[in-house]
């Protein structure tokens, strides 16, 4: 009997300038670090090639599942990592990786500043990206936009967010009645935009908030600002626009400054302004338009700099003095430009 020997050359890694390495599973890049310190899922040592959620008990998968694996990936993978896997891709994963479909971790790593990796710019589309990220309940922050995808009406899936340094969008949640599951954020760098959410009521999750880029919230159906009294200084714009439940402002009691534009507009169930004694500068401009209830504005009337335009026009209830008055007390000196007109009598 002939016994063939198989000979399989030596593989080196050079692990000062190793090469990105691809996750079919997401079909993402995915930078390597210059020293591994990821445990083989399968053998217990320090020698993965690629990188794994802590969840993962299935073969390493950096791509195909053929002798780019470090490990025997099973029965589990029937076909390559990406949208043609005929398998669920490991023991953490309930469903193929499809968009939309993972309804476990996929398999990349969470880094702690870019949960998404460089696959999704830092961008982050919730459920689609994974609905399970905080299945492992490890604080996150998302490095880039965090986008609530239409139609969700239950945020308690993102309850391990601390942070999001790009925008916080929500836009045509029109089921979504309140924000609980982010009662973690602290942070958000970029917007905090809410824009047509007719059902939504509370946003006292956001009580933990203390710093927004921007906050605009546009058509819901808030009747209150609770859960936003922690911040204290946005450095964008603060727009509330078309919020026609919209009647108290007193959560923004701490709001000192605003970066750029104050706008309020439309918001029909607005009488007063009570809530914006501590605001003191505006950086661009300060608007008060077709506010229908609007009638008393003083709460405006400790503002020390206005660095654009004063604009307080179509507010049919606000009596035309009252209106003046508002540019008197801020003084007039204090203020770019101003335009004061077709108010009430």
């Amino acid at each position: 009997m002939r016994v063939k020997l198989l000979v399989i050359p030596a593989l080196v890694l050079a692990t000062a300038c190793r090469p990105d390495s691809k996750d079919a599973d997401t079909d993402q890049t995915i930078p390597l670090p210059d020293t591994d310190v990821f445990t083989d899922e399968t053998t217990g040592g320090t020698t993965d090639t690629g990188f794994t959620v802590p969840s993962d008990t299935a073969a390493d998968d950096t791509g195909p599942t053929g002798a780019d694996d470090t490990a025997p990936t099973g029965a589990d993978d029937t076909a390559p990592t990406g949208a043609d896997d005929t398998a669920p891709t490991g023991a953490d994963d309930t469903a193929p990786t499809g968009p939309g479909g993972d309804t476990a971790a996929p398999d990349y790593t969470y880094d702690e500043s870019c949960v998404s990796e460089a696959g999704y710019d830092c961008d982050f589309a919730w459920p689609e990206t994974d609905a399970g990220i905080c299945k492992d309940k490890a604080p996150k922050v998302i490095g880039g936009d965090l986008l609530i995808l239409p139609d969700v009406t239950d945020l308690s899936g993102l309850s391990c967010i601390t942070g999001v340094t790009g925008d916080l969008l929500m836009d045509t949640v029109s089921a979504l009645p309140s924000l609980t599951g982010l009662e973690g954020l602290t942070s958000v760098g970029g917007a905090l935009r809410v824009d047509f959410a007719p059902a939504l009521t509370d946003i006292s999750a956001l009580s933990n908030l203390t710093s927004a880029g921007s906050v605009v919230l546009l058509s819901t159906g808030l009747e209150g600002l609770a859960g936003l009294e922690g911040v204290t200084a946005v450095s964008g714009s603060v727009a509330l626009t078309s919020n026609s439940a919209l009647a108290d402002l007193s959560a923004l009691s701490n709001l000192a400054s605003v970066g750029e534009d104050l706008t309020l507009i439309s918001n029909g169930a607005l009488t007063e302004l009570t809530g914006l004694e501590g605001l003191r500068t505006v950086g661009n401009d300060l608007t008060l338009l077709q506010n229908a209830a609007l009638s008393d504005v003083s709460a405006l009337h400790t503002v020390e700099s206005i660095v654009g335009a004063l604009t307080v026009t179509q507010n049919l209830s606000l009596a035309s003095a009252d209106a003046d008055a508002l540019l008197a007390a801020i003084g007039e000196e204090n203020v770019g430009s101003s335009f004061i007109a077709d108010n009430g009598l």
